[in-house]
């Protein structure tokens, strides 16, 4: 019985529960825990980090169709991501470390203009406009 085409599907799936419902429940566990911030800042270099690589995948997505075995490849990106053996390997701290930061680092005073004109064009709701008055 000839188990690639079962596997081949599955593989996409798998990676999506790895990269949500693992790291949530672990994000959840880390929030309740009021002790250690080790774990709310591993969390969220995860979190930040697949957000980031979650972008450019969208963006190269018709590329990425032809990269041989890519999900198998991002299952285990996302195993290193989400199980470091300590918090200086965490794969989550690692790449914000080396791209994210970075990135938003130098970019940081046009997005904080880009957020501003957005809050000056009323395209963000504020409390008033979730609670007007009766």
């Amino acid at each position: 019985m000839n188990m690639f085409p079962t596997y081949f599907f599955a593989t996409p799936y798998l990676t999506q529960a790895l990269g949500f419902l693992y790291p949530a429940y672990k994000s959840f566990k880390a929030l309740r825990s009021k002790e250690d911030e080790d774990d709310d800042i591993e969390m969220l270099g995860y979190w930040v980090s697949y957000a980031a690589f979650y972008m450019v995948e969208t963006y190269l997505e018709m590329f990425i169709f032809w990269i041989p075995f890519y999900y198998e490849i991002k299952l285990f990106l996302l195993i290193w991501m989400v199980f470091p053996t300590s918090r200086k390997y965490a794969g989550g701290i690692v790449l914000y470390d080396m791209f994210v930061a970075p990135f938003f680092e130098k970019h940081e005073a046009t997005m904080e203009d880009i957020l501003t004109s957005l809050h000056y064009y009323d395209l963000f709701l504020t409390e008033d406009d979730l609670n007007p008055p009766v």
